[in-house]
């Protein structure tokens, strides 16, 4: 299906806002999250940051991801959704190169972004509770953790979040509300999935310069992925080395 024919029927598509998918993903994601603080907690700290950054860690992680899937299977066989309509398709060879190069492009912009808006943050609520946890948890000790957390990140978790999140959500908010305030409103619930008031802000910038890639592109999942694998590989990289 073409760019042109998917802009001039998107306006026929069935679903509205996605309240009750952002519901039961937040639902499931809070159910996930506590299950692994209360498997983490039960463990002394050094095995605890043994298991964030070892490949076990990883394991859970891409597990997980893929359970928040759930919700939105479940609706594209109630919709009769189709993975054109969520914005997974290549196009031409320009288009996928114009899709790397853009979503490159913002992915980079999203590093001193993601500086900027943390540093304020600090300055508002003050440091991160437990933020050892959330460095151990992008850390690796070898090659192998490496590329298992790389090939999790980039073949799951950005693939994953930005089909729900862009695919799925942000287009059901701009179907009713309007490009605009459904942009905002979906990239407040990515930064609300991940369940910490120190997110929120950064994490709903980050959300919002996602979602303009995704409607830069058209609406191709592609660039938003790029994006989103090449931040948190550099956010992996740094912790590590």
């Amino acid at each position: 299906m073409s760019d042109s024919n998917l802009e001039s029927t998107r306006a026929n598509w069935e679903w509205k806002p996605s309240f009750e998918v952002a519901l039961y993903t937040l639902l499931l994601n809070a159910i996930l999250s506590s299950f692994l603080n209360t498997f983490l907690n039960s463990m002394s700290d050094q095995l605890k940051f043994k298991i964030l950054g070892s490949p076990v860690g990883t394991a859970i992680m891409g597990t997980s991801e893929v359970l928040l899937a759930v919700p939105l299977l479940i609706y594209m066989k109630r919709l009769r959704m189709t993975r054109h309509q969520l914005g997974i398709r290549v196009g031409n060879w320009a288009q996928v190169m114009a899709d790397i190069v853009i979503g490159g492009l913002i992915g980079l912009s999203m590093i001193p972004i993601s500086s900027i808006t943390s540093f304020l943050n600090e300055i508002a609520l003050g440091p991160q509770p437990n933020a050892e946890y959330i460095v151990a948890a992008f850390t690796v000790t070898s090659p192998l953790e490496l590329v298992l957390l790389l090939l999790s990140i980039t073949m799951i978790v950005a693939p994953v979040e930005e089909i729900i999140m862009r695919g799925f959500v942000q287009q059901g908010f701009e179907t009713s509300y309007g490009g605009p305030i459904g942009l905002v409103v979906a990239s407040l619930f990515f930064s609300v999935m991940h369940l910490s008031p120190w997110s929120i802000f950064p994490l709903t910038v980050l959300g919002m310069m996602l979602g303009l890639c995704f409607r830069i592109r058209h609406g191709r999942i592609l660039a938003p992925v790029v994006s989103h694998a090449l931040y948190m590989v550099f956010l992996i990289v740094s912790a590590s080395y």
